[in-house]
C-alpha cells in the first residue's frame, strides 16, 4: 500500500509531510460557483483509475476537461451518471455493487442534489458507504460541495463526515482574479510541513469549459 495518494497538485502535495492524501480519505472540496472547485476536484484523480459520478447531464467537453486535469487515459475513466431527480436512490444502488481497483478514486459533483434529496440518516449511510469503498481500496473519494445562496440541508454532514476539507477562496479585484485553497480540515493522520494552511492556486494550466469559466490546478 502506498503511504500517500497524490492530490494531483504538486503545490498541495508538498504541504503534507507524507506527500499527499492518506489512503482511504474522503475529501470535500467547498467552493463558490465562480471559483475553481471543479478543476481542483478533477485534479484529485491524479492519473489513478477513476469512477466519475456526475449528478445530471454531462457533455463530452466536460469529460475532456476531467481527463486533462486528472491526467487520465480514456481506459482509466468510468462514468456513472446519476439522475438530477432522486439521485440519492441511484447512488445507493450504485454503491451496493461498486468495487474500486487498488488506489482507485471516486469523484462526485455536485454533491448538493444528494444533500437535499434524502433524509439525514440516509445521507449519513451514503457517506459511510463511500468512505468504506475508499478504505477497502486504499483509494480516495472526492466530493464537490458548491456554495449556494441557501445552504443544502445536509451540507454540515458532508463537512463533518469528510476527513479532509479543502475550501476555495475566490477573490476578485479591479486588477485580478485569484483563487486560494484553505486546508480547513485535515485527516487525523495527516501532518503539515509548516503552519501555513492557505495557499494560492498556481496558474500553470488553464482550461476554458462550456461555462466560460477559467479553470486552473
Amino acid at each position: 500500500m502506498s503511504d500517500a495518494l497524490s492530490t494531483g497538485m504538486g503545490s498541495l502535495d508538498t504541504k503534507f509531510r507524507r506527500g499527499g492524501f492518506v489512503p482511504g480519505s474522503v475529501v470535500a472540496v467547498q467552493a463558490p460557483p465562480a471559483a475553481l472547485g471543479r478543476v481542483v476536484l478533477y485534479n484529485l484523480a491524479a492519473g489513478r483509475p477513476t469512477t466519475y459520478l456526475p449528478v445530471g447531464p454531462v457533455g463530452e467537453r466536460q469529460l475532456a476537461v476531467l481527463r486533462e486535469a486528472g491526467d487520465l487515459e480514456a481506459a482509466s475513466l468510468t462514468v456513472e451518471q446519476l439522475p438530477g431527480a432522486s439521485p440519492g436512490q441511484a447512488l445507493q444502488t450504485l454503491l451496493d455493487t461498486l468495487e474500486l481497483p487498488p488506489g482507485g478514486t471516486v469523484l462526485m459533483e455536485p454533491v448538493d442534489p444528494v444533500e437535499t434529496d434524502v433524509s439525514r440518516s440516509q445521507y449519513a449511510a451514503l457517506l459511510s458507504m463511500l468512505a468504506r469503498r475508499a478504505s477497502e481500496a486504499d483509494g480516495l473519494v472526492g466530493l464537490l460541495a458548491v456554495d449556494r445562496d441557501t445552504t443544502p440541508d445536509h451540507r454540515w454532514l458532508t463537512i463533518h463526515e469528510a476527513d479532509t476539507v479543502l475550501t476555495l477562496l475566490h477573490e476578485v479585484s479591479t486588477r485580478s482574479v485569484r483563487d486560494h485553497v484553505a486546508l480547513e480540515k485535515l485527516h487525523p493522520e495527516q501532518e503539515l510541513r509548516d503552519d501555513e494552511r492557505v495557499f494560492r492556486l498556481p496558474r500553470s494550466l488553464e482550461i476554458d469549459i462550456d461555462t466560460k469559466q477559467n479553470l486552473s490546478p
